[in-house]
């Protein structure tokens, strides 16, 4: 009977031990996220504190700052005022003088790509590939009418390019034969390129340049007579020499266009836009790129300020 007691309060202390377990687990799976809410509702608040107290910051700097830009435009608005000056930083005002100076400097070589004889069936491609390598030439075109060619002055203007006289006949003996000749050319191109571009135009090139000899008349009062009509005439320093009888080859015309560039301040190239001309297209990218490549360098189109390249020059004896 004794061990049977014994075995009876055994069990019961184990029931009991039971029990403590289960409340204690019950509990601490109530009471374990009561508390971590309670935890994590003193921080929302410690951190909405803390929030409401950058922001109130925050609003701070902004009116700060919106009273200094104010100020600053009082300033300026001023001039005189040496306050204002005071404001900038030294520093800022350096680098503002640095990026003016440098942008004023000119490059130690202008380039100037320059195609007579058009519009011509390679117009279109010569001004793709300009296009492709963002630069700017100048096109001395004579009198071709018809839609295609009037497209293609059209869009050498709307590109950015530059549109020069270079007689409306192109045919020597009749353009040289007088100044009321030449008078009457230089009228009809003038009127043509007006009436299609819209582009009153006041750079030219004389067939054949100004040292042609073929002329009967004295270029020199030709250049005087173009000058006393507010037009100047332009030759050129470099030549492709892509206007021979036979055609050249591209590589041929890639090394006359691009020699000796780089000794030069000022190079005028000469190219042609013709229908017998396929090589000067197929040279022109590698011309373009040789050209880009050379540092301190730029390629231009030319216009009315552009300092001109003469052969024969209208004030001297030359």
């Amino acid at each position: 009977m004794s061990d049977e007691k014994n075995q009876a309060e055994a069990r019961k202390k184990r029931v009991q031990r039971l029990k403590h377990y289960i409340i204690i687990t019950v509990l601490t799976a109530i009471l374990v996220p009561w508390i971590l809410c309670i935890v994590l509702s003193i921080r929302f608040h410690a951190l909405s504190g803390s929030v409401e107290e950058l922001s109130k910051q925050n609003g701070l700097i902004e009116q700060q700052l919106q009273q200094a830009i104010s100020q600053l435009q009082i300033f300026r608005a001023e001039g005189s005022d040496r306050t204002g000056e005071e404001m900038v930083p030294v520093v800022l005002q350096q680098e503002a003088e640095n990026e003016t100076s440098a942008s004023m400097q000119e490059p130690a070589h202008k380039v100037y790509l320059t195609f007579d004889d058009g519009p011509s069936a390679y117009t279109e491609d010569i001004l793709d590939i300009l296009a492709a390598y963002e630069v700017k030439a100048t096109f001395f075109v004579v009198g071709k009418e018809g839609a295609d060619n009037e497209a293609m002055m059209k869009r050498i203007v709307e590109e950015g390019h530059s549109l020069g006289m270079h007689s409306y006949s192109h045919v020597y003996s009749d353009i040289y034969k007088s100044v009321e000749n030449f008078a009457a050319d230089l009228d009809k191109i003038r009127k043509h390129i007006l009436e299609v571009t819209g582009v009153d135009c006041k750079i030219y090139r004389f067939p054949g340049g100004s040292s042609n000899k073929v002329s009967d008349m004295s270029m020199r009062e030709l250049g005087a007579y173009l000058h006393s009509r507010g037009i100047e005439y332009f030759d050129w320093n470099v030549s492709g020499k892509d206007a021979s009888p036979t055609l050249q080859d591209t590589d041929t015309i890639v090394r006359n266009s691009i020699t000796g560039i780089e000794k030069k301040k000022v190079s005028v190239i000469l190219l042609h836009d013709a229908q017998d001309k396929p090589t000067t297209v197929e040279a022109l990218p590698e011309i373009i790129e040789n050209i880009l490549a050379m540092p301190d360098t730029v390629l231009l189109p030319i216009t009315e300020e552009t300092e001109p390249v003469q052969h024969i020059h209208v004030s001297t004896n030359e």
